[in-house]
């Protein structure tokens, strides 16, 4: 969870109006919406411009979710325009999916390989999570050319790296500390 206290405050807002309105799942998908827009680097020039005016950003937000998220969460993002902290829309929108993730049991784990696994490896990889963190398991998948070989897992603030780049760096510093 990323801790800058302003999006961890405004997430937990939205989050507990969710769960006491009893439309978690909706506001989940709605703030999927929202993070999913902020990955545009236009949209995330937009918010973080300090020449736009608070009621220009409020009025393009509106009519960008108007009927596509439910109203209360087109409050939220009003208010967070109107309290000046759009810039922490995507941390937000992360603070939020982590508290989601808690309230429902669920650990986040990515899955970090040079090339993409097939469904059936990735099955058997989260059912082996799941019986050994006795939790549901929500898997991400990230692809890199620079570990040559093996795997790095990584669970919420856990990591296992069993990379073939890692191996070799390791055994690097060991001949490089050797005396011969």
């Amino acid at each position: 969870m990323n801790d800058s206290k302003i999006s961890v405050r405004y997430a937990k807002a939205i989050y507990k109006l969710a769960n006491e309105q009893q439309k978690l799942s909706e506001t989940k998908n709605d703030m999927q919406l929202i993070f999913d827009t902020c990955q545009n680097d236009m949209f995330n020039e937009f918010l973080n411009s300090p020449i736009i005016s608070i009621t220009k950003k409020q009025a393009v937000l509106k009519s960008l979710f108007t009927n596509k998220v439910n109203k209360e969460t087109l409050s939220f993002l009003d208010i967070l325009a109107k309290n000046r902290r759009e810039s922490y829309l995507q941390l937000v929108c992360m603070n939020f999916f982590a508290f989601y993730r808690e309230h429902l049991g669920i650990k986040e784990v990515t899955l970090t390989t040079v090339n993409p696994l097939s469904q059936e490896y990735k099955d058997q990889i989260t059912q082996i999570l799941k019986t050994s963190f006795k939790s549901k398991i929500e898997l991400k998948e990230k692809i890199n050319k620079g570990l040559i070989g093996g795997f790095i897992l990584k669970i919420e603030d856990q990591e296992i790296d069993a990379s073939v780049s890692t191996k070799l760096d390791n055994i690097k510093k060991e001949l490089t500390a050797s005396d011969f």
